[in-house]
């Protein structure tokens, strides 16, 4: 692992604060700076400097670059830049000034705030939103590019301050133009969240996806996560069974059906599409006469990270808004010289 010191310059953005690290990248707040007094929040998912000479991994994230960048929907984060700085490979993508849903149902939880079944219900329908756009997204080429994202968990879906729902993280999604494939019986993705057929190593289609919203709804009605007491092993060999205790509380009737719908063992037994499953959940909104929208998720984000919390958050990212830049040391990369480049 290659961690950069902070602040540091990188190319042309300038690397505020790392906001997290995994096997393959490490993620950082960054800003982009132009003429006039331009300013630009993004964020930077960096390869790890010793896969920088790996193939595949090259490859992986040029991968997730191009799918993400088919996809120009509200509720999908965009992706804005793909380059490497001194070989060092990296995807600049939209930043989003809000939590993760999971972070907002551990605080929630931890404050003993609720979160209302409506809010969940509103946010499911946005993530939904999402994955049917790109379930649906046709190439330049007017064929299906086949996307799925294999990960829909609640780290991967980003809550903004300001009401806003996207879907993060592409990188291990299955789509027609994805160079690197995954060999037959490799498990890829959150095990608390795979369908039956992804978590035994078995051929998949967009219905993984919706099984894994469905987990996601599940955890959100039930308050807190399931199994965490368990084994990958002991977690893996419940998901094959779509193994799920029952709610502490109940549920409205129609919403209970729509998620046990979508907690099916077998595919032909769930929704058929991300649009049949989110029509469910509209249906629970119209038929409870509860509206709830983008800004009142906003404000229940505001009741859960306060003022004072958002401060010190800011404060921890200084000079956010006022680094400054020398695009004539800057280096670029030519991307037509990157591995798999058309």
């Amino acid at each position: 692992m290659n961690t950069l010191s902070i602040p540091q310059q990188f190319g042309k953005y300038r690397l505020v604060e790392q906001l997290a690290a995994g096997g393959m990248a490490e993620v950082y707040l960054a800003v982009v700076r132009g003429d006039a007094g331009f300013v630009k929040p993004v964020v930077i998912k960096r390869l790890h400097k010793h896969l920088g000479s790996d193939s595949q991994f090259i490859q992986m994230m040029i991968d997730e670059a191009r799918i993400t960048s088919q996809l120009s929907h509200g509720n999908i984060c965009q992706v804005l830049d793909l380059g490497a700085v001194e070989g060092d490979y990296y995807i600049a993508m939209e930043y989003v000034s809000g939590e993760h849903l999971g972070a907002l149902q551990d605080r929630a939880r931890k404050l003993e705030i609720p979160i209302p079944a409506e809010a969940v219900v509103y946010i499911l329908g946005e993530v939904l939103s999402g994955l049917d756009y790109a379930h649906r997204k046709r190439g330049p080429d007017g064929q299906p590019l086949g996307i799925i994202h294999r990960d829909v968990s609640p780290q991967n879906v980003l809550v903004s301050y300001e009401g806003e729902v996207k879907i993060i993280d592409f990188g291990i999604a299955k789509a027609r133009l994805r160079q690197v494939q995954t060999e037959a019986g490799i498990i890829k993705g959150k095990f608390r969240y795979m369908s039956p057929e992804q978590a035994a190593g078995e051929a998949i289609d967009q219905r993984t996806d919706l099984f894994a919203a469905g987990v996601v709804l599940y955890e959100l009605l039930r308050g807190e996560p399931h199994s965490l007491d368990l084994s990958d092993a002991a977690v893996l060999r419940k998901m094959r069974r779509a193994d799920f205790d029952p709610l502490p509380r109940p549920v409205p009737a129609l919403l209970r059906s729509a998620l046990l719908r979508s907690l099916e063992r077998f595919p032909a037994d769930r929704f058929a599409t991300a649009a049949e499953f989110r029509s469910a959940l509209l249906e629970v909104q119209r038929q409870h006469g509860r509206g709830f929208d983008r800004t009142a998720l906003a404000e229940l984000m505001h009741r859960v990270f306060d003022e004072d919390w958002r401060a010190r958050r800011g404060a921890s990212r200084p000079g956010l808004l006022e680094v400054d830049t020398d695009p004539a040391t800057s280096p670029y990369l030519d991307l037509g010289r990157m591995p798999g480049a058309p």
